[in-house]
């Protein structure tokens, strides 16, 4: 009888320790998906949006960066145009900046991504025959399934 309950006492105690061990690899396996979530920032990539507005800004082109204008996008030109506007808003006032500051080139210098992704660059343009330089600031925040420009400096 003793024998039988050390072997039903060794058989409860590897019991325990499997379960154990099972529920710590389980945690270590919920951990490290966290993790990697965090890490790949779990959403859609940025990447297409840096482009669309590169092209955008390259090209003079309002039509190419109106589906990333959100309901409430902050710009600020210099030419003045400062504040948050709707998307049909920014869209005009783009459309007549780029009329009046005609693009001769653009690309981002620096891009960053993550939950707040920004980009900078310089916006080379001319303004009755003279040829300038601008500052370019973009930032994006996430709506839903795609990427939004929250703020559009040209300064």
């Amino acid at each position: 009888m003793t024998g039988m309950r050390n072997i039903s006492g060794r058989i409860a105690k590897t019991t325990r320790r499997v379960g154990l061990l099972a529920i710590f690899l389980a945690a270590t396996a919920l951990a490290q998906g966290a993790r990697s979530n965090l890490q790949e920032g779990n959403g859609p990539p940025v990447e297409p949006a840096f482009a669309r507005v590169e092209e955008g800004l390259a090209n003079g082109d309002a039509d190419r960066l109106s589906p990333l204008l959100g309901s409430q996008t902050y710009l600020s030109l210099f030419d003045g145009s400062q504040g948050y506007y709707s998307s049909g808003q920014a869209f005009y006032l783009l459309q007549d900046f780029f009329r009046v500051n005609r693009p001769v080139s653009f690309k981002f210098v620096n891009k960053h991504d993550g939950d707040a992704p920004y980009a900078t660059g310089e916006y080379q343009y001319e303004t009755r025959g003279r040829r300038n330089v601008a500052r370019v600031y973009a930032a994006f925040k996430r709506d839903g399934s795609s990427w939004k420009l929250s703020q559009l400096s040209i300064q």
